[in-house]
């Protein structure tokens, strides 16, 4: 993870971090139609859930870059950004806050670089224009801050060299689903003041 802002400062380098198998399927798609430079497909060792999406989801939604994977509510008060191994997080967080009567609009993003080339027009229609949005990754979270211009979460890591099995790290790093969700209603009650 500490590589992949790395990777996202490349020029030309197209970076895809798919969450799932059929996100993966469509990033290799992705890396064989770009003719004008490399692609570098960042995969998870972990185990990931299958992603349930809404209805109406297409494969090549994922070729836009990111697209809105699950509105959870009628109508959703925040935007939770996520890729790879991060959207089932993101997905499970966003369970917690619909429990809360907080709902979300869940976005995957697996690639960051296609999807801030898209028109304006695509990428409010997957964020619905939500004023509050939140990017979640196991990394470094200053690319992020492109999607929010100067204004939204980003959770993050933004150390590096912490080592011990999966769930430990996780709760020591704050990214658990609990931890993702109060994380996101803190910063729902501190920006409430603000708008």
């Amino acid at each position: 993870m500490e590589h992949l802002s790395s990777l996202r400062l490349i020029p030309n380098l197209q970076v895809i971090r798919p969450a799932d198998a059929v996100e993966t399927a469509a990033a290799w798609a992705m890396a064989l139609q770009k003719k004008d430079g490399p692609t570098a497909l960042v995969l998870t060792r972990q185990k990931l859930p299958a992603i349930e999406r809404d209805p109406g989801f297409s494969p090549e939604d994922v070729l836009r870059g990111a697209y809105a994977m699950k509105r959870l509510g009628e109508k959703p008060q925040v935007a939770i950004f996520a890729s790879g191994s991060e959207l089932a997080l993101a997905l499970a967080a966003g369970e917690i806050l619909h429990k809360e009567n907080i709902h979300a609009q869940i976005v995957s993003v697996p690639c960051l670089e296609v999807f801030l080339s898209q028109p304006p027009e695509y990428r409010n229609s997957v964020t619905q224009m939500l004023p509050t949005r939140v990017a979640l990754e196991a990394g470094r979270g200053a690319l992020w801050h492109q999607l929010f211009g100067g204004r939204g979460l980003v959770i993050g890591v933004e150390g590096f060299g912490a080592s011990a099995p999966e769930g430990v790290l996780a709760e020591k790093l704050g990214l658990t689903p609990g931890q993702v969700a109060d994380r996101i209603k803190q910063y729902l009650i501190e920006t409430a003041y603000w708008t």
